[in-house]
């Protein structure tokens, strides 16, 4: 899959069949309690979100290797042959509006200096290259990608709670994600 599913946030995967039956023992509820409230009482993100950034971690960690190892040449075929976790990796770094700008954009980003513009010119010495928009810069802040994610979280957890027929009380007195 590609971006993020509207879906997706809320429905626990294999990950959480262990997590949430945890806390809602921790919180002491009943294990069929609703998940929306465990999630919101504990302040917890499900676990694939820990496990998207130590992904990306891994990711990063290759990318930036030596380039003539074997570790290097095996994510180059895995690349190659577009692996399922390796799609999703490059969606993940989408997520960060860095990963598409220019350069020298993607610079003063990171760096928070002002820019007037999100698209430079190329250099005289690259005039002769088919295209007139600079190449991205592909590069990406894991720690923004992170924060994209939990506030996608949020922003399903708070829809959730509020069409919930069942979680009608609740909804009236949590107002934030955070655990109580």
């Amino acid at each position: 899959s590609s971006g993020i599913n509207a879906e997706w946030p809320l429905r626990p995967g294999h990950t959480e069949k262990i997590h949430l039956p945890f806390l809602k023992w921790a919180l002491g509820v009943h294990r069929k309690s609703s998940n929306i409230g465990v999630w919101g009482e504990s302040g917890r993100y499900p676990l694939i979100y820990q496990t998207i950034r130590l992904s990306i971690n891994y990711y990063t960690r290759l990318t930036k290797g030596d380039s003539s190892s074997f570790v290097s040449a095996a994510l180059q075929e895995q690349k190659h042959l577009n692996l399922p976790w390796y799609k999703n990796i490059e969606s993940l770094l989408k997520l960060d509006e860095i990963y598409f700008v220019d350069h020298v954009t993607a610079h003063h980003m990171i760096n928070k200096k002002s820019c007037n513009t999100h698209s430079h010119k190329l250099p005289e010495n690259l005039k002769g290259l088919k295209c007139d928009t600079p190449l991205p810069s592909k590069r990406y802040r894991i720690n923004k990608i992170s924060d994209t994610l939990c506030t996608h979280f949020k922003t399903c957890w708070e829809y959730e709670k509020s069409i919930s027929s069942k979680l009608s009380f609740y909804h009236s007195v949590k107002k934030k994600f955070a655990r109580e």
